[in-house]
């Protein structure tokens, strides 16, 4: 598999196993819970999960912005 299908093979898998994939939110805060973890987006939804896994690669710190953009880094 090459490229777009690796990703899609990816997500499938990811469905299968009971992620919920979102695309194009932006994150306005993310806070641990007693279960995990609280996503808020800056367009006002809310996610709660048992774990938040951010696979933005080198858009990762324009995803998070705001406070979050210093927090991480993207390296190769």
């Amino acid at each position: 598999m090459i490229g777009a299908a690796r990703s899609e093979w990816k997500r499938g898998v990811a469905k299968k196993l009971g992620a919920e994939i979102v695309t194009g939110e932006q994150i306005a805060s993310f806070n641990e819970t007693a279960h995990g973890v609280r996503v808020s987006a800056a367009s006002g939804s809310a996610y709660e999960a048992e774990k938040l896994l951010i696979t933005a690669g080198g858009w990762l710190p324009d995803l998070v912005g705001g406070a979050f953009r210093d927090l991480f880094r993207v390296s190769r």
